[in-house]
């Protein structure tokens, strides 16, 4: 097993992704969210840690881009993933960790494309 993977238990230890979101999950939790009421302001900077996932260069893959991502599908995914019927464990606590708000305020940011 890689050395950094060693951190994780080892029923977890293919799961260090899923750790990760946990993490960015609680960073940016439902505190941060209601913080977060401007849509330039409070969605770009959560988008960034999508991103740090989410970004171009996930097309190849598993991880699908966000950028240029119709709202309503955004929205429709992030619903489901709250509501735990689309299963990710790492989705369904990022989404629980953010109000509908938010949820709408980023898929109006993501619409719009890729920053510079």
């Amino acid at each position: 097993m890689p050395e950094f993977l060693s951190v994780f238990p080892p029923r977890q230890a293919g799961r260090p992704v899923a750790a990760l979101a946990l993490a960015v999950a609680a960073a940016i939790g439902p505190a941060r969210a209601q913080d977060a009421s401007a849509p330039a302001g409070g969605a770009a900077w959560v988008a960034q840690e999508c991103i740090s996932c989410h970004d171009t260069a996930a097309v190849g893959r598993r991880i699908p881009p966000l950028w240029g991502l119709d709202p309503e599908r955004f929205i429709a995914a992030m619903e489901a993933f709250r509501a735990g019927t689309r299963d990710n464990p790492a989705m369904v606590s990022v989404a629980r960790g953010l109000s509908p708000e938010l949820i709408a305020q980023l898929a109006r940011y993501f619409a719009q494309g890729p920053r510079n």
